[in-house]
């Protein structure tokens, strides 16, 4: 009998560290998401189109930036330091990296600047902006470096602290029209919640040591560029409405598509909620070869991924004529607030529900298919998207974006089920 259940105990072990790292960075998006939630059908609420327009185009540009972030850093990050052993060359590893994201935010940063200016917005709005994206980009990066050593606890603590922080700014900037205050609040809070308890080192400045890291990140090269290709034209396609309805100047057309994203944030909260966590995880799994505990991960995560979208749509599907009242400001026409909240939620839905089949692609080290169907697909959408805009169909921006998650989606599965046969 005791022969028996030893066995048992055994395979039941790994799975405890799993589950309480899974339950952490569960909890670490639910706090950071239900915080971004809150603060957007506040501001949705409070704020008249165009002013919210601002405000849809800032987090617009802080994804542009997320996708270096991402694509260069996090996700070589998820690959790369499961797998280190020694801790001097993961000393060396984390350098690097914390440099390369620097660098990368540090190179956003002009690019945010000429697009606020281009905008015709205060020059303080502007500069309150820029620093908006850098802090947003470094507390992101301390992020993706707590899960990529598994330290979900981590993570969460530090959330508490950019929460509490973040909670109490927006309390003191009160329901003002101008959106600089609250810049600068959510600003601080991203600085010291990484400052608190800094893990992190100082990036590389010094020419010797800028061309020492440069040459240790040489090795992730081909890697890094498919990951970038890949995460960029995803992006794109998902942010094709808004840079669309932002290149015709109207803010308050692109606030008409943003706003529903204020609504839909559950859905991609699931997906946020595993998302970090499972690119380390399915690196450690793929690593040691257990393909079976990967697939019922991944089946879990989209799983629990479709349920919660498709209870979210019978939400709004219900209660629309109770709800769009309460939350969206005057000044939205009601039809096109409709149309746009249902052709977002699908896009959402569809995007969330392909999350995990995109991380586990990442971790099997498949870069080249995702980015030539992506190749494809992306500039489609772009193009229809941009001319839509042009056109002024401002509803018929988001039809684009929403036929290309399907064929990403559809592209993406086929791939994943013969690669993991």
């Amino acid at each position: 009998m005791i022969s028996a259940a030893l066995p048992i105990i055994g395979m039941r072990a790994p799975a405890s560290p799993l589950l309480r790292r899974l339950a952490a960075a569960g909890a670490a998006t639910l706090l950071v998401n239900g915080f971004n939630f809150v603060l957007g059908v506040w501001l949705v609420r409070y704020l008249a189109p165009r002013t919210f327009g601002i405000w849809a185009m800032l987090t617009t540009l802080q994804a542009i930036a997320g996708v270096l972030l991402t694509a260069l850093v996090a996700q070589q990050m998820a690959y790369t330091l499961p797998r280190v052993r020694h801790p001097a060359r993961g000393r060396v590893q984390v350098n690097t990296f914390t440099s390369i994201a620097s660098w990368c935010i540090a190179g956003f940063v002009p690019a945010t600047a000429v697009t606020l200016h281009l905008l015709e917005l205060p020059g303080g709005m502007v500069a309150a902006g820029c620093m908006f994206v850098a802090a947003a980009g470094i507390r992101q990066h301390a992020r993706f470096h707590l899960y990529a050593v598994r330290r979900a606890r981590g993570v969460l603590a530090r959330d508490v602290a950019f929460v509490l922080l973040a909670a109490c700014g927006v309390a003191l900037a009160g329901s003002r029209r101008d959106l600089t205050p609250l810049l600068l609040a959510l600003t601080l809070a991203n600085v010291v919640a990484v400052a608190w308890r800094r893990s992190l080192p100082m990036p590389a400045v010094a020419p010797a040591r800028v061309r020492r890291h440069a040459l240790v990140y040489r090795r992730h090269g081909a890697r890094a560029t498919w990951s970038l290709v890949t995460v960029a034209l995803s992006t794109l396609s998902a942010l094709a409405p808004n840079l669309a309805l932002a290149s015709t100047g109207s803010l308050a057309a692109l606030a008409l598509v943003a706003a529903p994203a204020t609504l839909l944030a559950p859905v991609r909260l699931v997906a946020l909620t595993f998302q970090a966590s499972l690119r380390a995880e399915f690196a450690a799994m793929i690593h040691a070869d257990r393909r079976g505990p990967t697939l019922l991960l991944y089946a879990g995560a989209s799983g629990a991924a479709l349920l919660a979208c498709l209870l979210l749509g019978g939400i709004l599907w219900a209660g629309w004529d109770w709800l769009s009242p309460r939350v969206f400001a005057r000044g939205y026409d009601a039809a096109s607030l409709y149309r746009t909240t249902m052709l977002a939620f699908g896009i959402a839905a569809v995007n969330v529900v392909r999350l995990p089949g995109a991380v586990l692609l990442n971790a099997l080290g498949v870069f080249r298919f995702s980015a030539a169907t992506l190749a494809i697909v992306v500039p489609i959408v772009l193009a229809s998207s941009f001319q839509l805009a042009h056109d002024g169909a401002v509803t018929a921006v988001l039809y684009p974006a929403l036929l290309g998650e399907i064929a990403v989606f559809a592209a993406e599965l086929t791939v994943l089920f013969r690669r993991m046969r």
